[in-house]
């Protein structure tokens, strides 16, 4: 495996198709952090985003639920941004919920699915250029 360091806080590792372990929270400038949930008899959550000094940052939320209205998105988006890379998942799950409409209807997945793909991204996420 040969290994060169690109940032001071990532290196690219090139080993002939073997798949290369990046050291865990390590982010690579210009690549998202991805993470993903599957609720228990539920939908699919996806979160990219980035981490910068400390604070989400570029977040994108996808996944195969039902959600109404359509503008709850947008506030779980906007409640995700800016918020602490370091918050707990019960912390951000509060968060998510604190920044819905009244009458949003999540189908599938829930606040806590929302926090739980966003821990994964950002604690071991691997990095994904976006396309």
């Amino acid at each position: 495996m040969v290994a060169a360091s690109l940032f001071p806080s990532a290196a690219l590792c090139i080993d002939l198709g073997q798949p290369c372990p990046l050291a865990r929270g390590a982010i690579i400038r210009g690549m998202a952090l991805h993470g993903e949930y599957k609720h228990p008899g539920g939908k699919l959550v996806v979160i990219d985003l980035s981490v910068v000094d400390g604070t989400l940052t570029d977040v994108h939320v996808s996944g195969d639920f039902f959600l109404e209205p359509p503008e709850a998105l947008d506030a779980i988006v906007a409640a995700l941004e800016g918020a602490p890379a370091n918050a707990s998942a019960d912390d951000l799950a509060k968060l998510v919920s604190s920044r819905l409409p009244e009458d949003t209807m999540m189908l599938g997945f829930d606040a806590n699915s929302v926090a739980v793909a966003v821990r994964r991204a950002v604690d071991d996420g691997s990095p994904r250029e976006r396309v």
